[in-house]
């Protein structure tokens, strides 16, 4: 229980309060007796993923007061400027006619490439920019950083949505999938290419190799989606942030990591135009692209420009 003379949010890290749900937040806190303590390999073999710890914003992006219906976080890298000049300028009419408004999150180490980003978000204004080391393994520190961001900004929208910078977007489809029947009459929407599967800790040359040190038995992961592009309604960013709390361990797997916190809210992955929700290997014709909610590059982000031609040549898409 909690100590009577111990406010709850001053156990609470800087940086990670969470404004809302505060019931929910202490009885989970009072049931797991601590929060942001995680499982951890003791010989090194796993580098520790610094969530709870203490962060810094360099630059932050202008967010709307208004309520927009989506809001995308798109997941970026200082170099793929290219990418983000894809999204900016082939869904900005989309945009305009759907209420999607949305921000870049990344983090960068190196000084120079952080003055850079700066010129780029004087520009833009829609960069989020963290200070912590810049690598695949602290994606999901970047992923989770960014929803307290999101959170304690007071961004309003109806659903948010976390994607990939080189993911090619049918912003129509997903409106129409968005606005349907099927979803306005659920409670909570987490929506994308759903998966169950288990944790690799045997190859270890894989990306997604975790040791069984950080797992040990859990190593079912129960209900998730691909962190390509998933959806999620937007008053579980906090039951994501409160469950993400009291994880076990907190793994490089952000998509994970996403679908273990939901679980502890007894939120599972919804399917949505299931086998179309994501082409993973790029699509070969415009009928195809058409069919998918979002398609990743078969070979090089260079092909997202072509997708967007094959979407926008549509007139009822």
């Amino acid at each position: 229980m909690l100590a009577a003379h111990v406010p709850f949010e001053e156990i609470v890290p800087r940086g990670y309060e969470i404004k809302r749900q505060l019931k929910m937040q202490k009885a989970f806190y009072s049931h797991f007796q601590s929060m942001y303590s995680y499982q951890r390999c003791t010989q090194g073999e796993y580098p520790v993923i610094a969530y709870g710890k203490p962060y810094s914003i360099l630059i932050s992006p202008t967010v709307s007061p208004s309520r927009s219906f989506l809001f995308l976080m798109i997941f970026s890298q200082y170099g793929t400027v290219r990418q983000r000049n894809v999204f900016r300028k082939r869904t900005a009419l989309w945009r305009r006619q759907y209420n999607v408004s949305y921000l870049f999150a990344l983090t960068e180490d190196d000084d120079p490439k952080r003055r850079r980003l700066a010129r780029e978000a004087a520009y833009y204004h829609d960069l989020l920019v963290f200070n912590h080391t810049n690598s695949y393994h602290n994606l999901a520190l970047t992923v989770l950083l960014t929803y307290h961001f999101v959170s304690n900004a007071g961004v309003s929208a109806v659903f948010f949505g976390k994607m990939d910078d080189d993911m090619t977007l049918n912003l129509p489809l997903l409106m129409r999938l968005l606005q349907s029947e099927t979803v306005q009459s659920k409670r909570h929407l987490y929506a994308g290419d759903c998966m169950t599967s288990f944790y690799n800790s045997y190859d270890t040359l894989a990306k997604n190799y975790v040791p069984r040190c950080l797992v040990l038995d859990e190593t079912l992961i129960a209900s998730y989606a691909r962190g390509g592009f998933y959806v999620f309604s937007s008053d579980l960013l906090d039951f994501i942030l409160i469950g993400s709390r009291h994880l076990t361990f907190i793994a490089h797997n952000e998509d994970a990591n996403t679908g273990k916190a939901l679980k502890l809210m007894n939120v599972e992955c919804t399917p949505l135009l299931q086998g179309h929700w994501m082409a993973r290997y790029g699509c070969e014709s415009e009928e195809e692209c058409r069919s998918f909610v979002s398609i990743h590059p078969k070979y090089s982000s260079r092909e997202m420009m072509g997708y967007y031609n094959y979407l926008q040549m549509c007139s009822v898409c």
